[in-house]
């Protein structure tokens, strides 16, 4: 998955390289450049969204077909599941002798049966990046699927920052990293996009580089946990950005 997502972001950086020098800087044409030039860092965002759906589907299909029962899951996803069933465990105190044992017999066969994709989607799936989600749901979901619930806040991605003609490297988290960017350029975008100015830190190599860091660590990690191989979903990028379109 790694090369794929890498082809496609060279594709992107050839466009900014290539075609939108030759965009003059006049009143409208300037505000084409902006335009196009923002949908390229969108279209690396939303590649980064779509290579992190596929690897969450792919661990569903691949552990729902391999056998995962309750006990197996991390604390986050079992907690959501026992939630759920809040009925069922009411009815365990509520109900008397016989209905109590039946009752306690539909709930004990529920935490020892393994369960199929669709029991699991509703408690691991994809969800659009913002910092609530980095901080909350995807630290279950990558407990999970990682085994390191703090796997965003433990990897440190390297930025190359050329300063008065001298480069040096620096490093910061890729929660950091994906939080900020959210924020500060990725709802931007969707608002304004013909007018916002992309901020002096993330330079398109530099948002390239970062992001093919996350995927490499990502993948790998997912591969040496799970044993699984990451298997693609749609190819239909647009999905996603027309999801984001009607949630901005």
């Amino acid at each position: 998955m790694y090369d794929v997502i890498k082809e496609r972001f060279d594709a992107y950086k050839k466009i900014h390289d290539d075609i939108l020098p030759r965009i003059n800087h006049e009143t409208e044409t300037d505000k084409a450049k902006i335009l196009l030039e923002n949908s390229l860092y969108l279209s690396i965002f939303t590649t980064f969204e779509w290579f992190l759906r596929s690897l969450i589907d792919s661990y569903v299909t691949n552990i729902t077909e391999e056998g995962i029962c309750f006990i197996d899951l991390s604390e986050g996803i079992a907690k959501n599941i026992f939630l759920s069933h809040e009925s069922r465990i009411n009815a365990v105190f509520r109900s008397k002798s016989d209905k109590q044992n039946k009752a306690f017999n539909s709930f004990y066969s529920m935490l020892k049966d393994t369960y199929n994709k669709s029991d699991l989607e509703p408690f691991i799936h994809f969800e659009f990046l913002h910092k609530s989600k980095l901080d909350g749901y995807y630290k279950d979901v990558f407990a999970q699927m990682l085994g390191d619930p703090d796997f965003l806040d433990n990897l440190m991605v390297e930025i190359t920052v050329n300063d008065a003609e001298l480069t040096r490297k620096t490093r910061e988290s890729a929660s950091k990293f994906l939080s900020e960017f959210t924020e500060q350029v990725r709802n931007n975008i969707a608002h304004e996009n013909s007018e916002f100015k992309m901020p002096e830190q993330y330079s398109f190599d530099s948002v390239i580089d970062r992001f093919l860091q996350i995927v490499k660590q990502l993948e790998d990690t997912y591969k040496n946990y799970t044993k699984f191989e990451v298997t693609k979903t749609s190819d239909n990028l647009l999905e996603i950005y027309n999801s984001y379109q009607n949630e901005a």
